[in-house]
């Protein structure tokens, strides 16, 4: 290591974790953040298998048949056997999981569990986490914040020398470091319905392959079935823990009233609900509506959350699929470092929680994985990188910085739409098509206004992801 800080593009979970971590080494780092994360969103909590009647094989074998995982998978077992110490240094740095009256950890249940397992802070986790994590990073004297929006890596032949980034003034600067950890979160503002906020355009992704990283299953994008659509915005997440702990129910409903009496689906996983509901919608299926129905939450905390929404809409809430977690992205190898299509470590990248492709989750997240992967890779990657004799080059203030990437503006929600309509819950090869003319033709008018610059980050991303699809279906 050198005395130049590592650089950590992104605030969420991962990325304060390993600056946290880094900071208990001595080692300094700044982190490159947006004013949005997704961590801060989590609502089921923090899966562990840290009851009397878990263990580590039960939680393995929830993720692989969750995830139709066949045979060994290396990199689950590497984070479910780190959970016990991940949530033991999530309580050092001050999160307070809820507990039972004999002071036992309560654990509740998540789509995707044989049992219940999630650790929680009422039905706001993830903002509970958060608030403390930023708390301890603001007290550390080795972490300093910084907000901007990157957009390219600094490199050269012997690997990642820093990062590029705008600022509040939208003017170009570069941060030199000794490593570059992306930790840049997922995709889902690439469609229109998401529980993601405004950020999660895959900017990690474009910057990762800007360098030669591979991207690996791209195509694997999880839509989370319990949704409030709030038109455009970020959806209101109606996380797991209000149907695993609280009693709420999904139902099919008619305008008129009549309920659907087929089997209850509310703990089904996330992937087979969100077909189900879509699918339900349609004319040729009697074009039900989904709601989830909160009559049965008498949690006065979680009633409490949900009031606004419950002024609006009554008991019975109208849920849609919503683009929430990627289980794809930039390929890593089991220490979190990123590789090219050769398996080659790129020297000095680093990338952890979503952004990054462990195979982990197979085809389909568990319920709170999010938190643990998070946690887990950003102090795993930490521990690797502290000795893994990557020594960044000299400053590069002489190399010429490259240009920042145009706006997207009055366009983003036509991409985002047709990403939602063709490329979403429910993909085939006409959609697909039809995806790739709207985003070709919404490229080349954003190219006419001005060709000096690359293409928005978001339109770079749609176009990586409907690429693979493409490939896929053919």
């Amino acid at each position: 290591m050198t005395d130049k800080p590592v650089v950590i593009v992104g605030g969420g979970l991962a990325g304060l974790a390993a600056a946290l971590s880094l900071a208990k080494q001595g080692i300094k780092s700044v982190v490159l953040q947006t004013p949005q994360n997704n961590s801060g969103s989590a609502q089921s909590g923090l899966a562990a298998p840290l009851s009397e009647r878990d263990s580590i094989d039960l939680f393995l074998k929830d993720i692989n048949s969750a995830g139709a995982v066949a045979g060994d998978n290396p990199m689950a077992r590497k984070v479910v056997e780190s959970a016990q110490d991940a949530v033991r240094k999530l309580e050092q740095w001050g999160v307070t999981f809820d507990r039972t009256d004999n002071g036992d950890h309560d654990f509740s249940k998540g789509a995707g569990h044989s049992m219940d397992r999630l650790l929680h802070t009422g039905i706001t986790t993830g903002a509970s986490v958060m608030n403390t994590l930023k708390k301890a990073v603001k007290a550390s004297e080795y972490i300093t914040v910084v907000e901007g929006n990157a957009y390219a890596l600094d490199h050269d032949d012997a690997g990642v020398q820093g990062v590029y980034y705008t600022d509040k003034n939208d003017t170009v600067q570069r941060l030199n470091g000794s490593h570059v950890m992306l930790a840049t979160g997922g995709i889902g503002h690439l469609w229109l319905k998401t529980t993601n906020s405004k950020h999660a355009t895959g900017t990690g992704l474009v910057m990762a392959a800007g360098v030669d990283a591979a991207l690996k299953d791209m195509h694997l994008m999880q839509f989370h079935p319990t949704a409030i659509d709030l038109q455009g915005k970020p959806s209101f997440l109606l996380g797991e823990a209000l149907r695993g702990k609280y009693g709420a129910k999904v139902v099919f409903q008619k305008p008129e009233g009549t309920r659907w009496q087929g089997k209850d689906p509310s703990m089904y996983k996330r992937d087979v609900l969100s077909t189900l509901i879509v699918n339900m919608s349609l004319p040729q299926s009697g074009g039900w509506t989904a709601y989830l129905d909160v009559a049965g939450v008498t949690d006065s905390a979680a009633v409490q959350k949900l009031q606004p929404q419950i002024r609006k809409h009554g008991l019975l809430l109208p849920i849609t699929p919503a683009a929430h977690f990627h289980m794809g992205g930039v390929a890593v190898n089991e220490h979190w470092q990123a590789i090219n299509n050769n398996n080659t470590v790129i020297p000095g990248l680093y990338v952890i929680g979503e952004a990054a492709a462990t195979g982990m989750h197979g085809e389909n997240r568990v319920a709170g994985n999010a938190l643990l992967e998070a946690t887990v890779s950003g102090v795993l990657a930490v521990q690797y990188l502290a000795s893994d004799g990557y020594t960044a080059g000299a400053s590069r203030e002489n190399v010429s910085a490259p240009v920042p990437p145009g706006k997207i503006g009055e366009h983003e929600a036509r991409t985002r739409e047709l990403m939602y309509l063709y490329a979403g819950v429910l993909c085939k090869t006409e959609g697909l098509t039809k995806a790739a003319e709207g985003l070709q033709k919404i490229a080349e008018s954003i190219i006419q206004v001005d060709c000096s610059k690359p293409l928005p980050i978001i339109v770079q991303a749609q176009g990586l992801y409907i690429n693979v699809l493409q490939q896929r279906v053919a």
